[in-house]
């Protein structure tokens, strides 16, 4: 059967030595923080955040400041309407990062490996779909019930 096979050919393209080397690389990771040629884990996240040692400390306490405020205001505005302010949220931020994106994600790796299999494409490509139709009707509701709500 098509499992079987692929069991073969895991067990016959991996080594118990590869796996055991490969075990013992993640275990040193996990202890020195090191993750491959990357450097430590403290390294990566400051990358991830994308703001560069050379911006002064000032500036990067204002730039949160005023991230806190503007939250601080939109909370104050729509403090009655939380519920809808939640749901418009959902349906724009949620909806990408559960249905759109993952899909996305997957056409990419397929295309950069070389593997494109026609009925996962579709597979995809019908999810990501999905995901717009469902987002954009909750964000009409979401809309239309907080316009008949402040009126």
């Amino acid at each position: 059967s098509l499992i079987e096979s692929l069991k073969s050919e895991i067990q016959d393209s991996t080594s118990t030595e590869d796996i055991e080397n490969e075990s013992e690389n993640i275990l040193v990771s996990m202890e020195t923080g090191r993750v491959g040629n990357h450097g430590t884990l403290a390294n990566i996240s400051k990358a991830a955040v994308g703001v560069p040692e050379s911006v002064p400390a000032w500036k990067r306490n204002v730039c949160r400041m005023v991230l806190v405020i503007v939250t601080m205001i939109v909370a104050i505005i729509f403090f009655d309407y939380f519920a809808y302010f939640n749901s418009f949220i959902g349906a724009l931020s949620s909806t990408s990062l559960c249905f759109i994106l993952p899909p996305l994600f997957h056409i990419q790796l397929m295309r950069t490996s070389g593997h494109i299999n026609w009925a996962i494409l579709a597979k995809n490509l019908l999810i990501i779909l999905f995901a717009f139709i469902g987002g954009a009707v909750t964000l009409i509701v979401v809309i239309r019930e907080l316009i008949t709500k402040m009126s």
